[in-house]
């Protein structure tokens, strides 16, 4: 990740990469749990975001990474505990 900051080539493929895979995950979570395209778009690059962060935690200190499990029960509980925002990714997607 830090030669992308340097490389516009290798930031590309980094790019394209993971609209890849929201391509590929939106449409099974839009399936799954009747969401709108945007919403399981949006979902998508969330749980991405999530999987990359908790695999470098794991890649610098596997012992203090959470486990599936314990990461879901805490974005439940955060949820749970939240009220939702509506429109809070309109600006992010222009």
């Amino acid at each position: 990740m830090a030669q992308a900051d340097h490389s516009t080539k290798l930031r590309r493929q980094l790019a394209k990469s993971y609209e890849d895979a929201r391509l590929r995950l939106g449409p099974l979570l839009k399936d799954a749990l009747g969401l709108d395209e945007r919403a399981a778009s949006d979902l998508a690059s969330g749980m991405i975001a999530i999987a990359d962060g908790l695999l470098i935690q794991w890649l610098l200190d596997s012992r203090a990474t959470p486990s599936a499990i314990e990461v879901v029960a805490a974005i439940t509980a955060g949820a749970r505990s939240q009220p939702a925002t509506s429109g809070s990714t309109t600006e992010a997607h222009g």
